[in-house]
């Protein structure tokens, strides 16, 4: 009896310690963190430099923000979880984002966001085809949503990515949404205003048009902060 009502002792222990620990909160930098990922895949066709206008906006607003160019998706993983804004330009499905670290691909998965605890983070931006493509809402860009992200976004088809380092269509899209999240707006007039931007800019679309947000469509990114 003695033995059994250890071994229950213990089991409660484990449970509420692997609770506490699954609910832990994002850690909190000062300034807060501000992570964007960006390729340049082996046929050539690229994202490159989409990253680094993001970072420009995030920077001047007081994040602590990166551009990382070629990171695998381990490394992606990673800073998704300890940032307040974190965004990626890469191929995808609705399932993934596909990474490549200049010689190997490996993929950020809905399912791996799924058992992420992202607490802390304000928004996600998953820039790829079908990220967010329906009928219902089981898609990496809700994932983020599920995981605890305040918000985040994606594209219902597809979207254009390559075309030139600061040229390209990944580019442009990047420069209007966060000049308009960094002017204090919310994520779905960010959206809308980088879609309308990037038709006035290049003459079409090219899939902008096809942005959905899930989660808070009024959040903003200012003040500088975790969620």
């Amino acid at each position: 009896m003695k033995k059994r009502l250890l071994f229950s002792l213990i089991l409660v222990t484990a449970v509420v310690l692997l609770a506490t620990y699954t609910v832990q909160a994002t850690t909190v930098h000062n300034p807060p963190w501000a992570d964007n990922f960006h390729y340049f895949y082996a046929a050539d066709n690229f994202s490159r430099d989409a990253a680094t206008i993001a970072e420009g906006n995030q920077d001047s607003i007081g994040y602590s923000a990166d551009a990382r160019l070629n990171y695998a998706a381990s490394n992606a993983a990673y800073y998704l979880q300890n940032d307040a804004v974190w965004s990626i330009y890469a191929h995808a499905d609705r399932t993934l984002m596909q990474t490549y670290d200049g010689s190997n691909y490996s993929d950020l998965t809905r399912d791996m966001i799924l058992g992420y605890n992202l607490s802390g983070l304000k928004v996600a931006v998953f820039y790829g085809c079908h990220s967010a493509e329906g009928p219902n809402s089981d898609h990496i860009t809700n994932a983020a949503v599920t995981a605890g992200a305040g918000a985040s976004l994606g594209f219902y088809d597809f979207v254009n990515i390559s075309g030139g380092y600061t040229t390209g269509p990944a580019y442009t899209w990047s420069k209007y949404f966060w000049q308009s999240m960094a002017g204090g707006n919310s994520i779905n007039t960010a959206a809308a205003f980088a879609r309308d931007s990037f038709y006035q800019e290049r003459g079409d679309y090219g899939g902008t048009d096809t942005y959905s947000t899930w989660g808070n469509g009024s959040l903003k990114i200012t003040p500088a902060g975790y969620k």
